[in-house]
């Protein structure tokens, strides 16, 4: 076993939605904006354009002096280093908001990210940082999920 840690991938929402189940186990590292939060069990659903991916924050924010830097700015821009982990149907516990336009968003089936670094981001461009992602996937530089 290497003592040095795994490497979060780079990968856009979109990635992550179209080939979840090939990303199972594998640390994620992405840029979003946050869509909604369920601020009492940690839970937000991470955006970028249709595609949305939900996020549990729970590990790492946990009230006291964390609770200050819980990103609650709605379409406020995330940074998000998780692990793809499967899920169920919505958590039990997050129940979507009635704004929240899921006609118009695809959320990803079965799958959430279970977050270890989550930090506002306000000065990311999403949508650049999602074209270079996807320049580096179509001339193969990115790293192949182990």
């Amino acid at each position: 076993m290497s003592a040095r840690p795994d490497v979060a991938l780079l990968r856009t929402l979109a990635q992550i939605a179209d080939n979840a189940d090939a990303l199972i186990g594998q640390k994620i590292r992405v840029y979003g904006k946050i869509l909604a939060f369920d601020d009492a069990n940690r839970w937000i659903v991470l955006w970028s354009g249709v595609h949305a991916v939900l996020v549990d924050a729970s590990l790492i924010i946990e009230g006291g002096a964390h609770a200050a830097r819980w990103p609650t700015e709605a379409r406020g821009t995330v940074f998000v280093i998780g692990y793809v982990e499967h899920t169920h149907g919505c958590p039990p516990t997050f129940v979507p908001p009635a704004h929240m336009p899921l006609g118009e968003v695809i959320v990803a089936d079965g799958v959430h990210l279970q977050a270890i670094v989550l930090r506002a981001e306000p000065h990311v461009d999403v949508h650049e940082w999602e074209a270079a992602v996807e320049h580096m996937a179509a001339v193969g530089a990115l790293a192949a999920p182990r």
